[in-house]
């Protein structure tokens, strides 16, 4: 494999890794304000309701993230790179195409198909809303190494 080739793949892993981090976060956040907020952290055995909750949309995301990455990111990406668009705002516009895409998808499938609650759709939202773009930097961030 040549150098190029191995950035382009470390860049896709990198951004992989960064929409599970976000999704492990939101996930956090989705379990400490559906339980009352801050002052649920003082409930006995918080912590590992939050880890198991926080694990389950990393899970959630890693699969929706690799079929994004895969499906979306890797054609975007090269497309990109073919028409020499290689810096940092042009791959962090490539994650906010990325995410635009996606959300448009999670909303259509939420307005016509199997309803989530609305605290659920709108974690969900912010997840794939945050995740683009920092997984466009992300990727950014490795594939600019030499």
């Amino acid at each position: 494999m040549n150098a190029t080739t191995d950035r382009f793949t470390v860049g896709i892993v990198a951004a992989w890794a960064t929409e599970i981090l976000v999704s492990l976060v939101v996930g956090c956040a989705y379990s400490i304000s559906g339980a009352g907020g801050l002052a649920s952290l003082k409930l006995p055995d918080a912590g590992s309701g939050i880890f198991w909750i926080s694990t389950v949309f990393a899970f959630i995301g890693a699969v929706v993230g690799i079929v994004a990455t895969l499906a979306l990111g890797v054609p975007i990406l090269k497309l990109f790179i073919r028409h020499g668009y290689t810096s940092g705002p042009a791959f962090l516009v490539a994650g906010i195409i990325i995410s635009a895409v996606l959300g448009a998808v999670f909303y259509g499938s939420h307005q016509f198909g199997a309803k989530l609650m609305d605290m659920d759709f709108n974690f969900a939202m912010i997840a794939v809303f945050i995740s683009g773009p920092l997984a466009g930097l992300s990727f950014w961030l490795f594939y600019r190494r030499q």
